[in-house]
């Protein structure tokens, strides 16, 4: 909550998440409790848990506004698949928090008007940069800390201010930077 000069309180994070009941597991959407306007007036969203009603909720944030947190636990087995997530998405942060992470990024590539992407990944097949490409608007991408296949593929992020492969595997030739004329930082440990 956000409370205003006037005093009154206004909802701008809403964090979707599994709650452990008895023996089961029972969804906890607050989206499905907001109006329209306060999910398009959310600042953030952090998802832990998916299901169709998450995604319709997702479909009417301002997502220019909005930064989207994930995690391995929004996919579905055995491919933990990255779901479709809105198309006009500027803010993604995956940050997974077991070995049993998210293997296929695809709709990834739907993602063109990010502007802010961090991915922290613990396990798994090396992170494809090829399918971040179309994002040319991509401003702030952060990678560090896996591996990561078809590195030349960033070299079309031109608009990168800054980009983080501390730590990463697969990065041996920093050529593709070359071309980024807006890069102002670059973190490559």
């Amino acid at each position: 909550y956000l409370k205003r000069a006037d005093g009154s309180l206004t909802i701008v994070g809403a964090r979707v998440t599994l709650e452990y009941v008895g023996d089961g597991r029972k969804l906890r959407n607050p989206l499905a409790k907001l109006s329209a306007a306060e999910i398009r007036g959310l600042w953030g969203v952090q998802v832990n848990a998916w299901s169709p009603a998450v995604a319709r909720g997702l479909q009417q944030l301002r997502v220019r506004h909005t930064c989207l947190s994930v995690n391995e636990m929004i996919t579905k087995e055995p491919q933990r698949r990255l779901p479709v997530l809105p198309v006009d998405l500027r803010c993604l942060v995956i940050d997974e928090t077991s070995s049993d992470g998210i293997q296929d990024f695809t709709a990834l590539r739907e993602l063109v008007a990010l502007r802010f992407l961090y991915v922290q990944r613990l396990a798994g097949s090396p992170f494809d940069a090829k399918l971040i490409a179309g994002a040319r608007g991509l401003r702030l991408l952060m990678l560090g800390g896996q591996p990561i296949k078809n590195p030349a593929a960033l070299g079309r992020l031109t608009n990168l201010r800054r980009l983080d492969l501390s730590w990463t595997k697969g990065v041996s030739d920093l050529g593709f930077v070359r071309g980024m004329t807006a890069l102002r930082w670059l973190n490559v440990d």
